[in-house]
């Protein structure tokens, strides 16, 4: 389904790194992720046929707003940076579910790309198409109020989801003893 996707991240290396992830061991489901290829890029990708890698300019130690646009009536997929649109690719196949809830700070269930940094201020909004305008919006109010880092090493953190039938605003509590932590999207 349509989805957009809104992290603020602050790597602490150049390796391949895991923003969100729901992709489990047979591979299915999406995956945000850092420097997949090449330093400094950002990457959306699942399962059914979709792939997009685009030059972010993500650096060590510098507060980034990431966040990716994926538009299932029209196939077209859009990374962000910043505020700032860094490109699409259409012809975005249709994605295959995961049976995986999910894990923020790592690409899937294998936790084997771990995110080396800080994540901050995860939002992800189902079946809903931000605009390049309210992308802009939320880097914009995001960054006046810098987000409150997430703890992983026994700490409690919160994912918003924002639905848009309408609904009040869902939200998954997220525990770890230590490293990436796992949430249901409920």
């Amino acid at each position: 389904s349509s989805r957009t996707i809104v992290a603020w991240i602050k790597p602490a290396s150049t390796s391949r790194m895991g923003i969100i992830g729901t992709r489990s061991s047979t591979g299915n489901g999406f995956v945000l992720t850092a420097n997949r290829t090449t330093a400094g890029n950002l990457t959306y990708f699942h399962t059914g046929g979709g792939l997009i890698e685009l030059a972010a300019g993500l650096s060590v130690g510098v507060w980034s707003c990431v966040g990716v646009v994926i538009d299932k009536g029209t196939n077209v997929a859009r990374l962000y940076c910043n505020g700032v649109s860094l490109g699409s690719v259409s012809s975005f196949g249709a994605e295959t579910s995961s049976s995986f809830n999910g894990v923020i700070g790592d690409e899937d269930n294998s936790l084997t790309t771990p995110f080396n940094g800080k994540i901050a201020s995860i939002r992800i909004w189902n079946h809903l198409m931000l605009t390049p305008a309210e992308m802009m919006q939320v880097y914009l109010e995001s960054k006046a109020g810098r987000p409150e880092t997430l703890n992983w090493v026994g700490g409690k953190s919160r994912v918003d989801i924002y639905p848009t039938n309408g609904g009040t605003t869902r939200t998954a509590t997220i525990s770890a003893s230590a490293g990436p932590a796992t949430a249901a999207f409920v």
